[in-house]
């Protein structure tokens, strides 16, 4: 006669229970694979600065609930500029994108956003 190896339960998720800062227990959160975040204003806010005055028909393509944009935004994700003359010390770190409205790049300094 073989033996049989012992079967295996199928082991289901057991959230740990962790404790606060008073010391009592506390359930984590549940946390489920569709769920939205908990702050989804924040999520998704896209922050643009605006150098020149741009068409209002141009930036109504920007919805309001996933962009701010405006001239006097502290810490930018995008610059957005016509003819303004960008020196490299406006780009900060936060930067992660430059558009000209018009054509060329002769007022970007491409040599300090490609480092």
């Amino acid at each position: 006669m073989t033996e049989t190896p012992p079967r295996r339960h199928a082991t289901r998720y057991r959230p740990r229970l962790t404790q606060n800062r008073i010391g009592s227990l506390a359930k984590p959160l549940a946390i489920t694979h569709n769920a939205a975040p908990l702050n989804m204003q924040a999520a998704f806010m896209h922050r643009i600065k605006t150098y020149n005055t741009i068409s209002a028909k141009g930036l109504d393509r920007f919805e309001r609930e996933r962009y701010e944009v405006g001239e006097d935004i502290a810490h930018p994700d995008a610059l957005l500029l016509r003819s303004y003359k960008l020196q490299e010390a406006e780009i900060l770190d936060s930067v992660r994108a430059i558009a000209r409205a018009g054509a060329g790049v002769n007022n970007i300094p491409l040599a300090a956003c490609s480092e």
